[in-house]
């Protein structure tokens, strides 16, 4: 390398850092616990009121354990796109 930048380059390592693979790794690295709790929707579109823990949470029907993943990994795409924002305005 003669010092210069190289824009490809860093844009790959970026993406590669703020891969949702690679930062849940990084989280489990460095030992850290996630506890997710849920709850439900009944069909009045009221929330209970009692939480579940992730491993009661997989033993739900079918379409309720899919809404509930499916929730989950829009919001680590979410985080994941609120980090490469900030990191690109910055």
């Amino acid at each position: 390398m003669d010092g210069t930048e190289q824009p490809a380059a860093i844009r790959k390592d970026i993406e590669k850092w703020l891969d949702a693979k690679q930062l849940l790794q990084k989280v489990f690295q460095q030992g850290a616990v996630i506890r997710i709790s849920c709850r439900k929707v009944n069909n009045d579109q009221q929330v209970t009121g009692a939480t579940y823990s992730w491993e009661e949470s997989n033993r739900w029907s079918g379409g309720e354990k899919w809404s509930k993943n499916m929730t989950l990994f829009l919001g680590v795409l979410n985080y994941v796109a609120e980090k490469r924002q900030q990191f690109i305005v910055t």
